[in-house]
């Protein structure tokens, strides 16, 4: 009698343990989804400097919209100032935001010289910075024209 109540305990356990198994095992090949990432909507007037750059890089904006990121610019992501004669690591993105400006399909000259024009109004300390990204971006710009 003990022999039964022990073996019928023991199938029990094993039963269990193969319901366990089954359930909980997870499949070494199975890779959940990547998280979804929503990304926010936000006005341009909330934009950061990097968030600017990265939707002028991204989207097709008109003529009129690139001179409002211009205005935009000027009144409120002011350049960073130059200690001891030498730009800062965050100058950077205001340095991409240049580059990706003049790089836009929807960029003119007229828009790119206005854009020029009030940044180093602006920020005098990096006239010079400004004028070299403006040109790489153009030159990269007119590559780009004559490869396609």
């Amino acid at each position: 009698m003990l022999i039964i109540v022990f073996s019928i305990a023991l199938i029990i356990v094993l039963i269990i343990l193969i319901i366990t198994l089954v359930l909980f095992y997870k499949d070494s090949r199975y890779k959940p989804p990547a998280p979804v990432v929503k990304r926010r909507e936000v006005g341009l007037e909330e934009c950061t400097i990097e968030e600017l750059a990265e939707r002028i890089a991204g989207e097709d904006l008109d003529e009129a919209k690139l001179l409002k990121v211009v205005d935009l610019i000027g009144r409120k992501h002011t350049f960073p100032k130059k200690t001891d004669g030498k730009a800062p690591k965050e100058v950077e993105p205001y340095m991409d935001f240049v580059y990706q400006f003049c790089m836009n399909t929807s960029a003119t000259a007229k828009v790119i010289v206005k854009m020029s024009n009030t940044l180093k109004a602006i920020n005098e300390q990096y006239k010079r910075e400004i004028e070299d990204i403006e040109r790489t971006a153009i030159r990269d710009l007119d590559s780009k024209a004559a490869e396609s």
